[in-house]
């Protein structure tokens, strides 16, 4: 599960982890052993931050892809061609599309 609150603040759940991000500060909790939250395990788990820390980059790329396919479909029902290789550029990027 993820939750985006704004561009400085992101949490992700995936298992027994938590990644919060909050105005720069970086904190991992495991919540099989800390479900108060109170021990960050970052400095311990750089591995398991690294690999949060890009799903929530994916996460916020697709959803701004989305956004903007989402807005360019309310105003008209076809891309031009330059629209579409831009969106099939950004998809391939982001490993959505071969």
């Amino acid at each position: 599960m993820f939750v985006n609150f704004d561009e400085r603040t992101a949490a992700i759940l995936d298992g027994k982890w938590k990644y919060f991000k909050h105005k720069g500060q970086k904190l991992l909790f495991d919540l099989s052993t800390d479900s108060n939250e109170l021990n960050n395990v970052s400095a311990d788990h750089l591995e398991i931050v690294a690999r949060l820390m890009k799903a929530v980059r994916q996460f916020r790329e697709l959803s701004a892809a989305f956004r903007i396919d989402m807005e360019m479909h309310e105003s008209r029902t076809s891309l031009n061609e330059e629209e579409r290789r831009q969106l099939e550029q950004h998809l391939k990027a982001l490993g959505y599309s071969h």
